[in-house]
This record gives C-alpha cells, sequence and structure tokens, in this order.
C-alpha cells in the first residue's frame, strides 16, 4: 500500500469513528423523550429503510437468503446483545464513559483469539491488555461517588463485540460485505422490538423524533461504508489503531452536546484504554506481516 493510499484510508476511518459517535448522540438526545429499546427498535426501521435499496443498487440482493447461514446468525446474535447492552449504557452514562469500555473489544478479541485458535501474543502484549483493564476500572471507579453501573454496559458491549468478531471470522467468502450488516440490523431490530414489548410502554414519536432517527441511521450506514472502504483503501496495520479515535470524538460529544467531561481519573484511565489498544493493534499487525513474510 502507497503512503497516500494509507492516509486515505486514515481520513476514512476517522470519518466512520465520528460518524459512528454522531449516531450515537442523536440517539442520546432521542431517549431523552422515547425508551431506549424503542429508540432502538424505531433505528432499526429506519436502518433497514435504507439499508434494503442499498443492497439492491450494488447487486447483492440476490445473496439476501445468507443471512440465515447458522455462522452469519450467530454472529448476528451477539451483535444483538452488544447492541441492547450498549443502548442502556447509552441512555443513562456518560458517552465517553460507555465508549471508552467498549474499545475493550479489540483487547477481548485477541484474547479468545490466544484460547480458541492458539494464537502466539507476547509478553508485552498481555502486559498492555492487562493495563487496559486497569484503565477500566479507572473509568467505571466502581464504589466511587461518580460510580455509575450504567457504564459497565459498555464492557457488556465489549464483551459481546468480541464474541461477534471471533465469529465473524468464520463467515464464508462467499457472503457479500453488505448482507453480513443488513442481517445484523434485523436481528436487532427484531430483538429491540421484543425487548420494548417486554419491557417498555411504546411512546408515539412525533415527526422531530422521527427526522433525527432517520439521521440517526444515515450516520451509521455512514460509519459502515466508510469502514469498509477504509480498509480497503490502506492496510490494516495502519488503518486499525485509527479506531480509536472514536473515544476522542465521545469525549467532544460529551462536552458539546451534553456538558459532561469525565473526572481526572476517568480521563487518566481512557488513555491508558487508548494507548494500550492502539499499541496492541500495532503490535498484531507487525506479528502478521512477520508470519506472512516468514
Amino acid at each position: 500500500m502507497s503512503e497516500q493510499n494509507n492516509l486515505h484510508g486514515i481520513v476514512l476511518m476517522t470519518a466512520a469513528t465520528a460518524a459512528f459517535i454522531v449516531n450515537d448522540t442523536i440517539l442520546k438526545f432521542v431517549m431523552a423523550d422515547i425508551p431506549p429499546f424503542e429508540t432502538l427498535f424505531l433505528r432499526g426501521v429506519a436502518t433497514v429503510i435504507l439499508g434494503v435499496p442499498l443492497l439492491v443498487v450494488t447487486g447483492q440482493a440476490k445473496a439476501l437468503p445468507k443471512v440465515f447461514d447458522p455462522v452469519v446468525m450467530g454472529r448476528n446474535a451477539f451483535e444483538l446483545l452488544a447492541v441492547l447492552g450498549y443502548i442502556i449504557g447509552l441512555a443513562y452514562a456518560p458517552i465517553a464513559d460507555v465508549t471508552a469500555l467498549s474499545q475493550l473489544a479489540p483487547m477481548l478479541l485477541t484474547l479468545a483469539a490466544v484460547w480458541f485458535f492458539g494464537t502466539k501474543i507476547g509478553k508485552a502484549e498481555i502486559a498492555l491488555i492487562c493495563l487496559a483493564f486497569f484503565g477500566a476500572l479507572m473509568v467505571a471507579q466502581p464504589g466511587g461517588s461518580g460510580f455509575s453501573a450504567f457504564a459497565l454496559f459498555g464492557l457488556w458491549n465489549a464483551v459481546c463485540c468480541a464474541a461477534r468478531d471471533l465469529i465473524g471470522r468464520q463467515v464464508k467468502a462467499d457472503v457479500p460485505g453488505l448482507v453480513v450488516p443488513l442481517g445484523a440490523g434485523a436481528v436487532v431490530l427484531v430483538g429491540a422490538g421484543i425487548a420494548t414489548l417486554l419491557f417498555e410502554r411504546f411512546v408515539m414519536p412525533d415527526l422531530r423524533i422521527v427526522g433525527l432517527l432517520f439521521g440517526s441511521a444515515v450516520f451509521l450506514t455512514i460509519g459502515h461504508l466508510f469502514i469498509f472502504l477504509a480498509y480497503r483503501r490502506g492496510a490494516v496495520g495502519a488503518v486499525a489503531p485509527f479506531f480509536y479515535t472514536s473515544t476522542i470524538w465521545a469525549l467532544i460529544a460529551g462536552v458539546v452536546a451534553f456538558g459532561t467531561l469525565p473526572n481526572t481519573l476517568a480521563l487518566a484511565g481512557i488513555a491508558v484504554i487508548l494507548a494500550s489498544g492502539v499499541a496492541v493493534v500495532i503490535m498484531d499487525g507487525r506479528r502478521t506481516r512477520m508470519t506472512g513474510t516468514a
């Protein structure tokens, strides 16, 4: 990959993480008027409305039955669990705290790869992962005056995302890229709908809420598209570390949109998670390149 292509990939990844945080920010605004699961359900409706035409335009509609592949369904089941947990955390805890804890997912995935696939990692990576979990404790601050149990749903999200991605590695190559996220959107739509019926009282949204939810769906779609293009344009080792810019965007969103800023200890914890995660991604990329050239 050329330096220019890598730069394009980095810009796309940074833009993708910004789009995801804009999506989260809109959802947090909506949840001031609409219950969390209903918000997720209605956003799912908007996402499917936007996603199906995209599938048709790209010629991937004929592959839609592949969403029922057992591996794809298993992957999307964990997507549902991840999103349900994240939406609860986002509704009731500071956006920066929840986002920071969810950033543990890649490191949990590394540990899972060691456990299930026998992937070899060095002592430095193990130390960095342990350091990241220490950073998570600094963010959550259990027992502290500012402790919010709802922030721990960010950790729940990280665990479920790691399981999702571990299963996602087994998805067959003939399953088109758009089919998996659209299938996930449909699963989340159904799951959130059931959760709404079981745990919430439905609130009829007004036109403002509907507009915000469609805006959220647009930014979510842009985020997924830009991540796909980022990895297609740039080298994984160059692009992947910039996924952690979402934490920076979340801090900005917390201050600008909600007037909240984590305390000094939490900010230090966020920095620890951010630095550890980037270092693990870089080291993993180097190991992969060395293995490929050996």
